[in-house]
């Protein structure tokens, strides 16, 4: 997305507290749910209408796009969304799963549905699931650079390590795959519990 790419960063933030009526502090405190899987369908859906508004105001930037794929956690959920082939990967215990939906068309290169990237505008329909944040998970997202040239016991492999150290890892390795792409790429991890609010004081 280029130099739009903060505007449109911080036009989902607003939008999304927005939509809750929450602090900007106070994003990561909502309650997950219906709200939040709602959220992320509206929010990906206004991207897009935005990206294609900048290509009706400017013949030049026809055509441009984007995959995305992203998390919106709370205290103990996580709304995991996707478009394209950006990928988002949960890891515990040692295994990794992606959790997120591949957007491409069998049998023919390139992804079947993204922000923006067609002459003319087209709807999306972002994935979207909603699961338990709990401690010791580790959320990667990443782009296809990443994805695409590693294999599944790579990930897994560098995902095992600290956490500075797996994004290293993964950093490398992609290099030294020949990095065809770009290496674009978030690691998300739980490493304690929401502190809980003391109990109110009693007396006589």
């Amino acid at each position: 997305l280029g130099r739009f790419g903060d505007r449109f960063r911080e036009g989902w933030a607003a939008a999304l507290r927005a939509k809750l009526g929450l602090q900007s502090h106070e994003v990561e405190d909502a309650a997950l749910g219906q709200d939040l899987l709602a959220a992320a369908r509206h929010l990906t859906a206004d991207v897009n209408e935005q990206l294609y508004a900048q290509m009706r105001a400017s013949e030049n930037l026809v055509g441009m796009g984007s995959t995305v794929a992203g998390l919106l956690c709370s205290s103990d959920q996580c709304v995991v969304f996707n478009i394209g082939d950006s990928r988002v990967y949960r890891w515990q215990d040692g295994y990794l799963h992606q959790i997120s939906v591949d957007h491409v068309t069998p049998g023919r290169s390139g992804v079947a549905a993204s922000l923006g990237g067609a002459p003319f505008f087209v709807k999306v329909n972002a994935h979207v699931a909603s699961e338990r944040w709990l401690l010791g998970r580790r959320y990667l997202l990443c782009s296809d650079g990443v994805s695409g040239v590693l294999t599944q016991e790579t990930l897994e492999t560098c995902m095992a390590l600290p956490a500075l150290d797996a994004v290293r890892a993964l950093i490398r390795a992609v290099r030294a795959a020949g990095a065809p792409d770009d290496i674009s790429m978030l690691l998300l991890e739980r490493t304690a519990a929401r502190p809980q609010s003391p109990a109110p004081k009693t007396g006589a």
